[in-house]
């Protein structure tokens, strides 16, 4: 086995069908086929079955799988290494990032970080926070950055603390709120428990909720056309500048997330993580 057949056992285990698993490496179905057929052979085993739900591995299969995993992650580590034997600063950096941030924050350090530093290969997954801390704690990616607070074993640094706003396309009467359209978003779990904290607290009744849509780019659109209002990340305001915006407080200090970024402590040998590190909580990122 070598790491084009570490590959397809890897993919070809999360797609559980051989059409997506050649599409997504690029080759065509019989040389996927005939891979498998030789690490078979060569191990005089069964790698799966067909039926009609797709492919079902086998317990031995199962086994091979995680091998091919284990010596991935493995080869990455010493092409990393090798990569960072010199002075100058190159590797593969993986990040995960919380949505909002991804979209609204990211790209203007990334910008600055790959002027310095063009050798360097990142490769971003993004979603929401609890996510983010599920695949740091599984060790998928370098660096994790998330909002709220995690139990996190490692380093962990503070980039920025976030108000959260509510927003209109007219003024409102803040006292009345519970009487006005509301628009709610997918938005990450606790966001939403610290809005609905909030909201109790306030006005100790439910919300006038109207509709909910998956995306906090598709809840501005709607509260753009009247439709009513949101409660959104302060983070997600960059480019509203049409709206009428009303910062939570819990009487005289505002409603607050912190975003943090988390970092594994055995990914400080790596130079390009730890040149990433080092840059981003430098960054003078904008409030």
């Amino acid at each position: 086995m070598d790491r084009t057949d570490w590959n397809i056992l890897d993919v070809l285990y999360k797609n559980k069908n051989i059409t997506i698993t050649a599409e997504t490496l690029y080759m065509s179905q019989p040389a996927i086929s005939y891979r498998l057929q030789g690490i078979e052979k060569d191990f005089g085993i069964k790698l799966y079955y067909k039926d009609n739900n797709g492919i079902t591995f086998t317990s031995e299969g199962e086994y091979l799988v995680q091998y091919a995993r284990d010596m991935l992650k493995h080869f990455d580590k010493v092409k990393n290494n090798i990569a960072n034997l010199g002075n100058e600063i190159k590797g593969e950096i993986r990040l995960g990032v919380s949505n909002n941030f991804a979209v609204y924050k990211l790209p203007s350090a990334l910008k600055e970080f790959k002027t310095l530093y063009p050798k360097v290969y990142i490769e971003i997954v993004t979603g929401y926070s609890k996510d983010i801390k599920k695949m740091m704690d599984k060790g998928e990616i370098h660096v994790g950055i998330v909002k709220g607070s995690y139990e996190w074993k490692g380093k962990k640094y503070l980039l920025q603390e976030e108000k959260n706003y509510i927003i209109s396309k007219f003024k409102i009467d803040l006292s009345l709120l519970p009487s006005y359209p509301r628009i709610e978003y997918n938005a990450d779990p606790l966001f939403k428990q610290k809005v609905d904290s909030w909201w109790k607290k306030e006005y100790g009744k439910n919300p006038n909720n109207i509709m909910k849509v998956d995306k906090v780019e598709i809840c501005k659109r709607m509260v753009d056309q009247e439709l009513g209002f949101a409660i959104i990340p302060g983070i997600c305001l960059d480019d509203s500048k049409d709206f009428y915006t009303h910062a939570l407080y819990m009487g005289a200090k505002p409603i607050v997330r912190d975003i943090w970024l988390y970092a594994h402590e055995k990914h400080s040998y790596i130079t390009s993580v730890r040149t990433i590190i080092n840059f981003l909580i430098t960054f003078q990122f904008d409030n």
